[in-house]
Order: C-alpha cells, then structure tokens, then sequence
C-alpha cells in the first residue's frame, strides 16, 4: 500500500533536451538557460515571489526596532525608505544579467571568477542564507514565547 502511494507521488520524467545534457563540473540540466518556449514564470510568479520576501517577520520589526534605538518614527520611516531604495537597486543590478542571459547566481559568478573562484562567491551567498534563516529562526521562536 505505501508502495502505491510513492509510485502516485513519483514525478514522472519529462522527454526534453534537458534530461539529455550530462552533468559536470561546468554546469549541469539545472543551471543552464531554459529555452523561452519552456519558460513558465510570469508577472504574477515573480510579484508573488518578491511579495513574500517583503512581508517576512524581520522587515515587520524594523520600525520599532529603529524607534527602540532611539530614532523618532520619522527617522525611522526616512533611513527604512532609504535602506529599501538601496537594497532594490543592488537587487535590480545584481538581477539585470540574470534576466538577460537567463541565468542563476552561480553561473554568472563563473563568468567573472571562474570555476574555483564562484565557489567563494557561492559560499558567500551560503553564510548569508545562513544568517537570513537564523535571524527568521529567532523571530519565529520569539513568536511563539511571547
């Protein structure tokens, strides 16, 4: 019985030309461009994704937090718009390359490092995710005690 269950919940392979490129140290089926006709994600994918990175726990403390410090609810307001500003510039900079070539973070850090020198960048990215989870981590167990 669980055995038929497995089999149901199985994805079933597809026939593209992506499950015929071999996987190496350069790239594999997951890394490279996807093809415009096999693209799946529109505006309200990537609304919805962005959406969701803006209502997360840490940037619903950031005002009080900054009112907390010391900071009036202007300033507050004024260093949160200018912080906001700043990160969707870097965000759109870093994006711009990937939405003309079409391709993901490790990629592109391959064209300008080369293939040892991304790993650096890659476990950059790593740490911060690291830090990003932790912070959403004690957020949530905050939560929870109070």
């Amino acid at each position: 019985r669980a055995s038929a269950l497995l089999k149901k919940l199985e994805v079933k392979p597809t026939d593209d030309e992506y499950e015929t490129i071999k996987t190496s140290r350069w790239g594999n089926r997951d890394v490279y461009p996807i093809a415009h006709d096999k693209r799946t994600y529109g505006v309200y994918a990537y609304v919805s994704y962005w959406g969701t990175c803006g209502i997360c726990l840490s940037s619903w403390t950031i005002g009080s937090s900054l009112i907390g410090i010391g900071l009036t609810a202007a300033q507050a307001m004024t260093a949160i718009t200018i912080g906001m500003l700043i990160a969707s510039c870097t965000a759109f900079l870093n994006g711009t390359p990937g939405a003309k070539h079409h391709l993901g973070y490790g990629m592109l850090a391959r064209s300008a490092f080369g293939l040892w020198g991304s790993y650096f960048c890659i476990m950059l990215n790593v740490f911060q995710s690291f830090v990003f989870y932790g912070t959403q981590m004690y957020f949530g167990g905050q939560a929870f005690v109070l």
